[in-house]
């Protein structure tokens, strides 16, 4: 239709009562063209607000927390779920300040608090004592974990080695089916017990 109207610009004479009655197709036309470039509008913002969130999982230094984790978990966090769904212009709104970033790192700290404790009561310490005299059971040397999913990934599971607790909080699994390897859990965990002695070897071992 766009395109008969531009051959009308050409030297075409139209009579009014044929634009009358060629006008709604008209509008309709152009209500379909401005709807696809909302739609391209969109997708070009959501894929540069996955861009941006990417570089600031690169940027933030991984060892300044207990357990950092995997970039899909990440992208999870309460402060960047938000931004997700906002549909800002990430090249208008600069999203990216001082406060946003404190945020973010404190989701991160958050996450890492609910981790440690998730992680040790898959060891039996659920109510491990907080203090600094203490080494936590995550982070005993022989404190070790192996992932159930990645052990039921068929061939793969030769792959599934032995982790440390930051390891196992960083992981992404080894399971093949399409959007199930960033379905990270600490109930996919358990203590690898040809590594991590029984747990009343490791109280006589830590108890210090």
């Amino acid at each position: 239709m766009v395109s008969e109207i531009r051959s009308w610009r050409r030297g075409c004479s139209v009579a009014s009562a044929d634009l009358e009655t060629l006008w709604p197709e008209v509008e309709a036309d152009l209500a379909r063209f401005e709807d696809h470039r909302k739609i391209v509008r969109v997708e070009v913002s959501r894929q540069l607000r996955y861009h941006e969130v990417g570089l600031l999982y690169r940027e933030l230094d991984h060892s300044n927390f207990d357990c950092f984790p995997s970039l899909p978990q990440f992208r999870k966090l309460p402060t960047l779920r938000t931004f997700y769904g906002s549909g800002l212009d990430v090249e208008k709104s600069g999203w990216r300040n001082e406060l946003t970033d404190i945020l973010v790192k404190n989701d991160v700290q958050e996450w890492a608090t609910k981790t440690i404790q998730a992680f040790s009561e898959r060891l039996g310490y659920p109510k491990w004592p907080s203090t600094d005299t203490l080494v936590r059971p995550v982070d005993w040397i022989s404190t070790r974990f192996t992932c159930t999913r990645c052990s039921k990934s068929g061939p793969k599971a030769t792959r599934n080695k032995s982790l440390t607790f930051r390891e196992a909080a960083h992981h992404l699994c080894l399971v093949s089916e399409k959007g199930n390897q960033d379905q990270w859990s600490p109930t996919n965990f358990v203590a690898d017990v040809k590594v991590c002695p029984p747990r009343f070897k490791c109280d006589l071992a830590h108890s210090y």
